[in-house]
């Protein structure tokens, strides 16, 4: 159906992942093999060993290469650190807003996102804020692990 499946099991853990890979430009996204006992890098590593992440807590941007545009279907996606933390994915396409949607994350739960209307976009940004560090965690901050992203690129 023209659906490219993104599970970031092919990286190498700790890497950024790299421009053009299934062809997206991808800025401030890394590639994760969890090593945290407890975290939701556990939660949100659905495919075998890696999951990715967004590096300094800072957004992650995906835009088009060339002259493609693609389409957000779906993505599993779990805080890191913070249970309520909330996640912003804003959609553009010639710099004007097409979608718009904000989720709650939680630690120790997957989120399996469906995006309604994120299509023929040219640009896409992941952003977080807020939450309160879940108990059971060892570390801190606006991190999420996100796996198993379904996108169209045409």
């Amino acid at each position: 159906n023209g659906n490219t499946f993104i599970g970031f099991d092919d990286l190498v853990g700790g890497s950024n992942v790299p421009n053009g890979y299934r062809n997206i430009n991808w800025n401030n996204a890394v590639a994760y093999t969890n090593s945290y006992a407890v975290s939701g890098y556990n939660t949100g590593t659905i495919s075998k060993n890696n999951t990715s992440y967004n590096s300094g807590a800072s957004s992650m941007t995906m835009t088009r290469v060339g002259s493609t545009l693609f389409t957000l279907y779906s993505v599993a996606i779990a805080a890191a650190w913070n249970d309520n933390l909330q996640l912003s994915v804003i959609g553009y396409r010639s710099s004007a807003v097409i979608a718009s949607s904000t989720f709650t994350l939680q630690v120790l739960s997957v989120s399996n996102i469906v995006f309604s209307g994120f299509t023929a976009l040219d640009t896409a940004v992941f952003s977080t804020s807020g939450g309160t560090t879940n108990p059971t965690v060892s570390g801190s901050g606006l991190h999420y692990a996100m796996d198993n992203l379904c996108v169209t690129v045409a």
